[in-house]
């Protein structure tokens, strides 16, 4: 085989190779993309104008000013808001991964809803219309702390309305059976409400997960394979190509492309054992006809 058709088989390779580590970088290797960084701009952002409108909407129906304690409220809220953001355009920029954003992300977004919760004290407890900023930001949470953070932040949605009732001015002294039936909507409702959420984000996350190792598996076959190839096509009839079969029913995210690449090693050594026999043929064959 000439070595131009060695290095067209190469270059074609290479193109292979690189539209799948192009595919893998679109997300399924689980990269902080664009979308991601937008989708949590937009989040805190609309959590906070979210949380001011309905607290304008509560003291101006009313004919009063709001407290300076709830403007103190908001300011933290921006801050948290202005920190996530920064770091989200970092991560976005620096193609970091899920593994390395997901701990500023998870602190970040608990202390906004921790933070808009406690709004709940001056606009009214647990009958405040706050609790709908803090069910939209949890919601959100659900698909970023299906980890270990994760029961952090259902045990705080559980404790929140208790706490925020407490710290009214009502609180919690012979309470309206119309507060206690809140409270127990909210401590429920709403952890319960994240938790289903959290459950079926857990399942899409450990299968984008699982597509991202299956990518990395048949990217390195793929190597493996191409450095087989071109050994063979500088006349190398020795080369072998071993590659795990990793599609065994066994294993947590359930292999499938890489058994096809297995198979294909496997008939790339069958094809090289018969090119090895029929060399050994012609070499004997020669040697008898000089006889």
């Amino acid at each position: 085989m000439s070595s131009s058709t060695a290095v067209g088989e190469n270059s074609a390779l290479d193109s292979v190779l690189s539209s799948i580590d192009r595919t893998k970088s679109g997300g399924v290797s689980l990269t902080f993309n664009r979308r991601n960084m937008l989708e949590t701009i937009y989040l805190h952002a609309g959590l906070i104008v979210f949380s001011i409108g309905l607290g304008m909407v509560l003291f101006l129906g009313q004919g009063d000013s709001l407290p300076t304690a709830l403007w103190a409220v908001w300011g933290v809220s921006v801050l948290i808001a202005t920190a996530a953001s920064s770091l989200a355009v970092r991560a976005f920029r620096g193609r970091h991964t899920y593994a390395r954003t997901d701990g500023w992300d998870s602190v970040l977004g608990i202390a906004q809803t921790v933070i808009l919760a406690s709004a709940a004290v001056w606009t009214g407890g647990v009958f405040s219309a706050q609790w709908m900023a803090v069910v939209v930001g949890s919601a959100y949470l659900g698909t970023v702390l299906v980890y270990r953070m994760g029961w952090v932040l259902a045990g705080l949605l559980a404790v929140l309305p208790v706490a925020t009732q407490f710290a009214t001015e009502v609180g919690l002294q012979d309470p309206a059976p119309s507060t206690l039936a809140m409270l127990v909507a909210l401590s429920v409702g709403i952890p319960a409400g994240y938790l289903i959420v959290r459950g079926v984000s857990r399942s899409l996350y450990d299968t984008a997960e699982g597509t991202g190792w299956d990518q990395a598996q048949l990217v390195d076959q793929v190597r493996q394979l191409s450095e087989a190839l071109s050994s063979a096509a500088q006349g190398d009839l020795t080369t072998r190509v071993e590659l795990q079969d990793l599609d065994d029913g066994d294993n947590e995210f359930g292999f499938q492309r890489t058994r096809y690449v297995v198979a294909l090693s496997q008939s790339f050594d069958h094809t090289l054992e018969s090119l090895r026999g029929l060399v050994s043929r012609v070499r004997v064959g020669g040697e008898q006809i000089g006889v």
